[in-house]
């Protein structure tokens, strides 16, 4: 099995040039780097199927954000911070449903994309997005 040759940096999203190993931002191609804690090899997939499972994953976690919230005795003061958390979270949604690479090579980002991986950094970007954005509806209900 041949392992695929990689043709731009994922983190940086710079072309590579021929016969170089590493990127302009440190990042090794080829199979070559160390792995972060929890990162894992591909098993193939598109984007648009990942993209799926990130918007059913935010969905989720907003509702159980919002259930949640609802069970506490919430200051109807707090709401204006509804309007503040739910464009956040729905930014944090979108950056991992479509995987922006903007998004995802932003210098906090990078620290997740490291520890999970790209795609465990979009799942965790959903999650959170979603938390968010369910927290902030909640406060708006309140």
């Amino acid at each position: 099995m041949s392992r695929p040759v990689e043709k731009k940096c994922p983190l940086c999203g710079t072309p590579r040039p021929r016969g170089v190993k590493r990127c302009v931002c440190n990042y090794t191609f080829e199979y070559e780097r160390e792995s972060g804690p929890f990162r894992r090899v591909a098993s193939g997939g598109d984007g648009a199927s990942r993209g799926s499972i990130v918007l059913a994953l935010a969905i989720a976690a907003g509702i159980a954000a919002l259930l949640y919230m609802r069970t506490l005795e919430l200051d109807p003061r707090n709401a204006n911070l509804g309007f503040l958390l739910v464009p956040v979270g729905i930014f944090a949604v979108a950056g991992g449903m479509f995987d922006w690479t903007f998004f995802m090579t932003n210098r906090r980002a990078r620290k997740f994309v490291w520890l999970f991986g790209r795609g465990g950094a979009r799942f965790f970007y959903g999650i959170l997005g979603g938390g968010l954005a369910g927290a902030g509806t909640a406060l708006l209900l309140a």
